[in-house]
C-alpha cells in the first residue's frame, strides 16, 4: 500500500509525500529522526522545515532544490499554522500512529507564544518576518533558554560547592570542590573559556555585580 500524500496550494497544487525515499532525504538533512522532530520537539527550527518540505515534495517535481521550495514558502505561505499542520499530517502518513492521542504533535500556537512572547516581537512583527528571519529568532531563542539551564545548574553548583568546601575535610579530600561537582550528571559537559566567560558574567550581574569590558 502506497503512502498517502496530501495536497497543499503553493506557486501550483502540490502534493506533500513521505515514501521511504523521502523520509531518509528529510533524516539526512535535517540530522534527526523525522517522527521525533514532530512528536519530541516543542520548536522546530524553520530551517528544518524547509528541509522536511523539500524531501516531501522533491518526489514529483525532480528539479526542486532546497533554495527553490524556501522562495516558494516564502511567497505563497500565508499561514504558517496551517502550513505546519499539512506537513506534520503529511508525514504522519509515513508512520502506523494507531493512538494519534498519544502522539504529540508540533503546536505553531505554542511556538509564537514562547518565541514572541520570550524575545518581546509583537504578533504583527512576527507574522510579517520571513522564514530566514524566524528560524534565526528562533535558534536564538533554544540557544538563551540553553544558556539559562546552564547558568541555573551552574549558580547552584558555585553555592553547594562553596558550602562543600568549608566543611571539607583536607585530609580526606585534597582537591577543593567545583560547581560541577553538583551539577546534573546529564548536563556536565566542559565548557570552554568564552562559555565559562558568559556564565559567570550572567551571575555576577544577577547578584548586583558589575562587569568590565
Amino acid at each position: 500500500m502506497s503512502v498517502p500524500f496530501e495536497v497543499i496550494e503553493l506557486d501550483k497544487p502540490r502534493k506533500l509525500r513521505f515514501a521511504t525515499k523521502a523520509v531518509k532525504i528529510a533524516e539526512e538533512l535535517t540530522g534527526e529522526k523525522l517522527l521525533s522532530l514532530f512528536a519530541e520537539q516543542d520548536v522546530i527550527a524553520m530551517d528544518n522545515l524547509i528541509k522536511i518540505a523539500y524531501a516531501g515534495l522533491c518526489w514529483e517535481d525532480n528539479e526542486l532544490t532546497l533554495e527553490k521550495v524556501e522562495d516558494i514558502l516564502d511567497e505563497h505561505v500565508s499561514n504558517i499554522t496551517s502550513f505546519v499542520k499539512k506537513l506534520s499530517k503529511a508525514v504522519s502518513h509515513a508512520y502506523e500512529v494507531k493512538d494519534a492521542e498519544n502522539r504529540k504533535e508540533f503546536n505553531i500556537d505554542e511556538l509564537i507564544v514562547d518565541v514572541v512572547g520570550y524575545l518581546g516581537y509583537t504578533h504583527e512583527q512576527f507574522w510579517d518576518m520571513t522564514f530566514a528571519e524566524i528560524n534565526e529568532a528562533i535558534e536564538g531563542y533554544n540557544k538563551r533558554r540553553k544558556l539559562e539551564k546552564l547558568e541555573n545548574d551552574f549558580r547552584t553548583g558555585l553555592i553547594c560547592s562553596v558550602i562543600a568546601n568549608v566543611n571539607r575535610d583536607k585530609k580526606k579530600r585534597r582537591r577543593p570542590y567545583t560547581p560541577q561537582d553538583f551539577m546534573p550528571r546529564e548536563k556536565r559537559q566542559k565548557m570552554d573559556a568564552k562559555q565559562m566567560f558568559e556564565v559567570l558574567k550572567m551571575v555576577t550581574i544577577a547578584n548586583g555585580g558589575k562587569v568590565n569590558g
